[in-house]
C-alpha cells in the first residue's frame, strides 16, 4: 500500500509576484518554477533595464526583488522570445532576428552575472528562425484580423447584441484564413464575453488592449503575446527537457491557464495540441452557453 500525504499551507512573499512562470498545466512564482530552461520575453528584459537605470517607478522594487530568482544557475535563460518579436513591430527578417537575440542576451548578461544564459551558433539561429518563418505564414492574416475585430470589442456590449458580435468576429476569423480555435479568435472571444461591469477578469483585454483606432503596430504587439505561448508549447512539444515562459504580463498568464492545453505531439512534421478555454476565460456566460460556444467554434479540440 502506498501512502499519500497532502499538504496545504499559506505563503507570504517580501513583495506582491509581478513575474510569472508559465509552465505546461499552469504557472508558479519564480521562486518555484523547476523547468530547467526559461523563456523571457522583452517584457522582462526592458525592466531589467529600467532596473540597471535606476528608473523611479513604483513598481521597480518588487520587479527587482522577483527577478533576482533568475539570477541564479538555477537556469538556462533563452532570450528567444526577444528575438522572434523583434524590434520594429513587424515579423522580423532573419538580420532582425539575429540582432534582437544579441541584444536582449547582453542585456541579460549585464543585468543577471551570475545566470546561465542560452548563446546560439549559426546553425542554432537558422534553426530557431524556422520557428519565425512559420508563424510569418499567418502572422498578415492575424494582424489583419486584430486590426478589424479590436474596434469592435473596444466597448462592451448589451448581452442581446453579443451574439450577432461574435459572428461577426467569427466571420472576419474565416475570412482572414484562421481557424476558429486560433489563439486570436479566442482571446477577442474572451474580451467580447467579459463581465459587463467591466470588473475583473478582462484576460482579453488585458492581451489584445483593443481601441476604437488600432494600429497594426498595436496587433503586432498582441500577437507578439499569443506567439510566446505558441512558442512555448513549441518547445515542450519537442520532447527535451522542459521549459517555461518568464513574463510579467499577469493577464497572459491567465490566457495561458485558461486555455488548458494538453496533448502536445507532432503529425506529419506539424506540431498538435489539444485546448478547452474554461469558462473562467468568458465570465459573461454561464457553464451552458460556455459549452455551446465551445461546440460552435469546434467539433474536437484537435489543433
Amino acid at each position: 500500500m502506498v501512502d499519500t500525504l497532502s499538504v496545504k499551507f499559506d505563503i507570504t512573499f517580501h513583495h506582491r509576484v509581478t513575474a510569472y512562470a508559465l509552465q505546461m498545466g499552469g504557472w508558479l512564482p519564480l521562486a518555484f518554477c523547476s523547468a530547467p530552461m526559461l523563456l523571457v520575453d522583452r517584457n522582462v528584459t526592458g525592466m531589467l533595464t529600467a532596473i540597471d537605470r535606476g528608473e523611479v517607478r513604483g513598481d521597480i522594487e518588487a520587479n527587482e526583488w522577483w527577478l533576482e530568482f533568475l539570477n541564479s544557475q538555477s537556469f538556462f535563460v533563452n532570450p528567444l522570445l526577444c528575438a522572434i518579436e523583434g524590434k520594429t513591430r513587424s515579423s522580423p527578417s532573419y538580420e532582425e532576428f539575429c540582432s534582437a537575440f544579441v541584444e536582449a542576451r547582453a542585456v541579460l548578461q549585464k543585468s543577471l552575472p551570475k545566470a546561465r544564459i542560452i548563446d546560439y551558433e549559426e546553425k542554432h539561429y537558422r534553426a530557431a528562425y524556422e520557428i519565425v518563418k512559420g508563424f510569418t505564414l499567418r502572422y498578415e492574416a492575424e494582424v489583419r484580423f486584430l486590426a478589424c475585430v479590436a474596434p469592435m470589442i473596444a466597448e462592451r456590449h448589451r448581452d442581446n447584441v453579443l451574439p450577432r458580435v461574435e459572428q461577426k468576429i467569427c466571420e472576419l476569423a474565416v475570412s482572414s484564413g484562421l481557424p476558429l480555435r486560433s489563439f486570436p479568435l479566442i482571446t477577442a472571444l474572451s474580451c467580447l464575453y467579459e463581465p459587463r461591469d467591466g470588473t475583473e477578469p478582462r484576460i482579453g483585454r488585458g492581451v489584445i488592449k483593443p481601441s476604437r483606432i488600432y494600429s497594426e503596430e498595436q496587433a503586432h504587439n498582441a500577437i507578439a503575446d499569443l506567439r510566446a505561448l505558441e512558442t512555448l508549447v513549441a518547445v515542450n512539444s519537442l520532447g527535451g527537457p522542459s521549459a517555461a515562459f518568464c513574463t510579467r504580463d499577469k493577464y497572459l498568464a491567465a490566457l495561458w491557464c485558461g486555455m488548458q492545453i494538453t496533448d502536445l505531439g507532432w503529425r506529419g512534421g506539424v506540431m498538435t495540441f489539444s485546448t478547452t478555454p474554461i469558462q473562467q476565460l468568458f465570465p459573461r456566460l454561464n457553464l451552458g452557453q460556455h459549452n455551446a460556444l465551445l461546440k460552435r467554434l469546434w467539433s474536437n479540440d484537435d489543433v
